[in-house]
């Protein structure tokens, strides 16, 4: 399918359309291979195989918290969340990688916004993962690249004796100045990003992966972006003109099951938020909401999602 931005908006705008000779897998070092437990052939005569699933630790059943575990794991890059709601299953579970915002860590963000709590709301089978990230503009981000932190992430989470999730759908959830870091990962195999009040930088490039997604034979996008905006509403809306097949809605829905198929299946869906900017993440009614537009499966005991978040 072409191109289906407005031709009248993309007046000195560059945009770059991503193209990849060979599908990219997300972990496809050798020792997130070894933390998936997946064979690999050995490079050369002698080599050693990568270590079988039985001789890692010992199984640790984590922290309970908001009706699923929780790990807290030391990294060279920071500390990361790890959480799996009750009755996860791997073989339907995905992926969602968290980064927070500004003026706060990843340890403050998963205390006092309740992440646990709202990752377990949207109802989703995933491994959800939080990072960290910048507290402010004088800051670098700690992962330049998803695949590193996937790696990082999937290698302890096998180590705690669990299976990690077999479904290539990989979400990616930030707030506020997590763009900074989410635009570095935009050449990574991700299927739905959603900005929340976070675009207000590198309009281009986001730009250019959105323009990048093609249509499957079910009319589904192969790449989707989810926007919300408060703060910044000027940059988010100039950003959606460019598109003419966005979705707008003038609010962000309050149920979870809000969303119709055609709201599902838009490359671009854009929500002028009712909400101030901190509220996106602390009051707990946006994150589990707008996870209902990815293609993640639902936990099962709840395949139809009804009533308000809260």
């Amino acid at each position: 399918m072409g191109t289906r931005i407005n031709p009248g908006a993309l007046s000195g705008l560059l945009l770059a359309r991503v193209v990849a000779a060979t599908a990219v897998l997300l972990w496809a070092t050798p020792e997130a291979q070894s933390a998936r437990g997946l064979k690999s052939a050995p490079s050369r005569r002698g080599a050693k195989a990568p270590p079988r699933p039985a001789q890692r630790r010992g199984r640790d059943p984590g922290e309970r918290e908001a009706a699923g575990r929780h790990w807290r794991v030391t990294t060279p890059r920071g500390p990361v969340h790890l959480w799996i709601p009750d009755r996860y299953e791997p073989l339907l579970a995905g992926f969602v990688f968290y980064v927070h915002g500004y003026y706060t860590s990843v340890d403050e963000a998963w205390r006092a916004h309740g992440l646990a709590a709202q990752f377990a709301a949207s109802r989703k089978n995933a491994l959800f993962v939080a990072c960290e990230a910048p507290q402010g503009g004088n800051e670098e981000p700690f992962w330049d690249s998803l695949s590193a932190l996937a790696a990082a992430a999937t290698r302890a989470f096998a180590e705690t004796g669990h299976t990690v999730p077999q479904v290539p759908e990989v979400v990616v959830v930030g707030h506020s100045g997590a763009w900074r870091t989410i635009v570095l990962w935009l050449a990574d195999p991700v299927s739905h990003i959603i900005l929340i009040d976070a675009l207000y930088g590198n309009e281009r490039d986001f730009a250019a992966w959105v323009d990048a997604a093609e249509v499957t034979p079910d009319g589904d996008p192969t790449r989707a972006l989810t926007m919300v905006a408060w703060d910044t509403l000027p940059a988010a809306e100039a950003f959606v003109d460019l598109f003419e097949d966005a979705v707008f809605a003038p609010q962000i829905p309050t149920r979870l099951d809000a969303f119709a198929d055609a709201a599902r299946r838009a490359r671009l869906y854009y929500m002028r938020s009712q909400y101030h900017h901190m509220e996106l993440v602390t009051e707990g009614k946006t994150i589990p909401v707008l996870l209902q537009r990815t293609a993640l499966v639902g936990v099962r005991g709840h395949a139809h999602l009804q009533g308000s978040v809260r």
